[in-house]
């Protein structure tokens, strides 16, 4: 069985929106990995913005999964 491409809705120009929510995820994982400590360890300060960056993809992203994700003449 083929493994399915995601393919992301958006509604602002695809780079804008990304970017925004990129940034938006860094900082608050920045921000949280700081939380309970003024000196995080490089691991804990990663793991927080990556863990931030999905959420708020996941929160204002349309993720849908399509077989024909990628191609232009698909009807998915």
């Amino acid at each position: 069985m083929a493994t399915r491409k995601p393919v992301i809705k958006l509604t602002k120009h695809p780079y804008t929106e990304v970017e925004e929510l990129v940034t938006a995820g860094v900082s608050w994982g920045w921000n949280r990995a700081h939380k309970h400590t003024d000196t995080p360890s490089p691991e804990a300060i990663q793991a927080s913005i990556v863990q931030y960056v999905m959420t708020t993809l996941a929160e204002d992203a349309e993720f849908v999964w399509s077989r024909h994700a990628g191609r232009r003449d698909s009807q998915d």
